[in-house]
Order: C-alpha cells, then sequence, then structure tokens
C-alpha cells in the first residue's frame, strides 16, 4: 500500500467534497491491437463504472473551476473501485485521464458493441480504492494539508 504522502504526491486534485447523486455507465476500456498498440484499439472492452455527482466543498491540492464535478470509478469486482455513497462527505484524490463512456451498451455477435450516444475520449476526474479517496475524517485533512505545506518549503528554486 502507498503512503498518504505518496498518494497525496500522485493525485492532482484534493477535495473535500458532498455526494449528490450516483449513476452507472460503462466505460470503453481499449484493447490493443496485434502490435500492441493502445493508440489504435482493435475494439473496446466494456467496464462497469460508476459516475458520482460530488458539490466540491473547499479544494485542497490544485484548482477546481467548478462547484460540481463528476468523478469516475469502477464498479466492477477486482477493478478497485471506489464505493461512494450518496449525501456522504468524502476526501476525494482524483487525476484526470482519457475515458469513453456510454449509457447503455448492447450485445451483439457475443461482444458489446457501444450504442451511438458513445462519446469520444474526453478528460474526466477518476478515482480508486488505493487513491486515497476516503470519508471525510478532519484528522486526515489536517495532516494533508501539513505535508502539502511542508512539500512547498521544500521546493527549491535555482
Amino acid at each position: 500500500p502507498l503512503s498518504l504522502e505518496k498518494k497525496i504526491d500522485l493525485a492532482e486534485y484534493i477535495f473535500k467534497g458532498k455526494v449528490i447523486s450516483i449513476d452507472t455507465v460503462v466505460k470503453g476500456e481499449p484493447v490493443p491491437g496485434p502490435d500492441g498498440d493502445y493508440s489504435k484499439p482493435a475494439y473496446f472492452r466494456p467496464v462497469g463504472m460508476i459516475v458520482a455527482r460530488i458539490k466540491v466543498v473547499r479544494s485542497i491540492k490544485g484548482a477546481l473551476s467548478d462547484k460540481f464535478v463528476n468523478v469516475y470509478s469502477s464498479w466492477e469486482c477486482c477493478m478497485c473501485g471506489f464505493s461512494f455513497l450518496p449525501n456522504m462527505d468524502y476526501l476525494v484524490f482524483t487525476n484526470f485521464d482519457s475515458i469513453r463512456v456510454t449509457k447503455e451498451p448492447r450485445r451483439q455477435w457475443d461482444r458489446y458493441i457501444f450504442d451511438e450516444d458513445l462519446q469520444r475520449s474526453q478528460m474526466a476526474l477518476q478515482t480508486d480504492i488505493c487513491s486515497g479517496t476516503d470519508e471525510f475524517i478532519p484528522e486526515n485533512l489536517k495532516e494533508i494539508r501539513k505535508y502539502i505545506a511542508k512539500s512547498k518549503s521544500e521546493i527549491k528554486t535555482y
């Protein structure tokens, strides 16, 4: 497991937020072609995901310009997804990543083919159980702020 300090370093954004709603989507996970090139996938494997609509109460690391954000996480077994609950406060550790999602997959020829509403790749906030996201506990916020302040004071300019 990663230390709290490493989780802070790896997160692009950390914020306190309250979950407003939760929905499910299907993410198209690229499966590379025979040459192993992910930029030209042979097809997209369906992965069930949740999207939590979260009200940003306080930014801690990184500047989120929106008061409400969507955070994606896997909900399938063994995919390390984080299980958000409605109306709960969380410390959310996130990163932007490229994602392709649709609301409804349909089965065709023993493979999932995504409906026309499949969005082209977009940048989206994502989290998982290893990122550091957890229920909001004030003591954790104090530790995070202390580490961030210490890290900033140690940055040297040349």
